[in-house]
């Protein structure tokens, strides 16, 4: 009997890591929506059945503090869209919502097995594909070919700047697993995951996203700082902060793909300028989720910009704080500062670990990059946003779980002790 159960269990956690893999491999490439929502709903459903076979909800009970910055957020936005009697803006505030999911699927899946593994090597296929596919245009498109962005490559994409935020927030995870206490015992996945990586920095070049390699790089300085000041390194981060912005001159000078200075730049100043404006009327619930647009061309454009129909402020701060006003602004710069503050902490009271080092790169990564383009205001970025998150907050709560049951250990160890 005893055989039997275990065998059960080891198949169910196969199961359960498999619908982790696709999970994160659909949404890192986010090559199609159908198999996305195919594996999303694969892993809803377990849920499902997980809760009526089990007839309980615990696995969905965590701290506060793992909800909590995601359900502020989430609270604000939609909020603030009721308070202005918009049916459109709470269509579309519901919408943030369910692009949160893969939150709740990965919290839910992390309360019954390590979904670490799975999850890297979701990531490491998901980049290995949509990068090869990448180099691939590149090479096999005449030079002179008319693309809709110049020589700029975005994989699957229908956007340079689309693919560029989701490697943003994937490329992160690939990069500092090399240094996870399992993987670095092999050299044949240190080898793997290197090539990968640099794949992916090399299809991240390729889109030319200045926004996405700002992004990437000004993260990657920010974690490295955070990295080098807990370990006392801080003539180590001076060097490679140095080397890394060495490296951004260089291809700058030799030049990026679209080019690193561009006609539209103006048109980001004029935008941001009349967002403030929008949101200077509109303090309190802003204009609305589904009506920036509207109000923009109507009301808000400035006489200099050359692009009318632009629907988004290409600043993710303008965006919420014109959108939903004080509440939903604040309540997104408290998601962006309290998940950060969240990471911080598990490193300052548990120390170094490279799986919570690449979420801090991965969260400013996304977030910075929305100072110039769409951050986690597009449904891939917020879906995988939600999901490297999620990530983060399961490794939390392993660790976590993992020191409770080392201090109950300690206690009946004393209490035999004394007998």
């Amino acid at each position: 009997m005893n055989n039997l159960w275990s065998s059960i269990s080891l198949k169910k956690e196969y199961i359960e890591k498999g619908i982790v893999f696709l999970i994160v491999f659909f949404l890192s490439g986010n090559i199609s929506n159908a198999p996305i929502s195919i594996s999303m709903g694969l892993g809803g459903a377990y849920i499902i059945y997980d809760c009526i076979r089990n007839r309980s909800l615990k696995r969905f009970f965590c701290p506060l503090k793992i909800w909590l910055g995601l359900g502020i957020f989430l609270g604000t936005v939609l909020l603030a869209s009721i308070l202005l009697f918009d049916i459109s803006s709470i269509r579309i505030a519901v919408k943030y919502v369910y692009w949160s999911l893969p939150f709740i699927l990965i919290i839910y899946f992390s309360k019954q097995v390590d979904t670490k593994y799975a999850a890297i090597w979701g990531v490491a296929f998901s980049i290995f594909i949509t990068s090869i596919y990448s180099f691939y245009l590149y090479f096999s498109l005449p030079y002179d070919a008319a693309l809709p962005y110049g020589r700029r490559i975005g994989g699957f994409a229908a956007n340079p700047n689309f693919y560029a935020v989701l490697l943003v927030e994937t490329l992160p995870i690939l990069i500092l697993s090399i240094w996870d206490e399992r993987i670095k015992k092999s050299k044949v996945c240190i080898a793997v995951f290197a090539v990968i990586g640099i794949l992916g920095v090399g299809a991240l070049l390729l889109t030319g996203s200045r926004g996405g390699i700002l992004g990437f790089t000004g993260a990657f300085i920010i974690t490295l700082f955070v990295f080098c000041a807990f370990k006392k390194r801080i003539k180590m981060f001076i060097l490679i902060a140095m080397v890394v912005l060495g490296g951004i001159l260089v291809i700058a000078n030799i030049g990026l793909a679209g080019g690193t200075v561009r006609s539209y730049d103006m048109e980001r100043v004029y935008l941001l300028k009349s967002s403030i404006e929008m949101w200077t009327d509109h303090k309190i619930i802003g204009v609305g989720l589904d009506n920036w647009a509207d109000e923009y061309q109507q009301h808000y454009i400035q006489p200099e910009a050359k692009e009318p129909n632009l629907v988004i402020p290409h600043n993710t701060i303008a965006w919420f704080f014109s959108s939903t006003g004080i509440i939903g602004g604040i309540g997104y710069l408290f998601y962006v500062i309290y998940v950060l503050y969240i990471m911080l902490m598990y490193i300052k009271k548990y120390g170094m670990n490279y799986y919570i080092l690449a979420g801090i790169w991965l969260w400013l990564g996304v977030n910075l990059h929305g100072m110039v383009d769409v951050g986690i205001t597009m449904k891939g970025s917020a879906r995988l946003a939600a999901l490297g998150i999620g990530l983060m907050m399961a490794e939390i709560l392993k660790q976590e779980a993992f020191t409770k049951k080392d201090r109950i250990y300690t206690c009946l160890k004393g209490v035999d002790g004394r007998k």
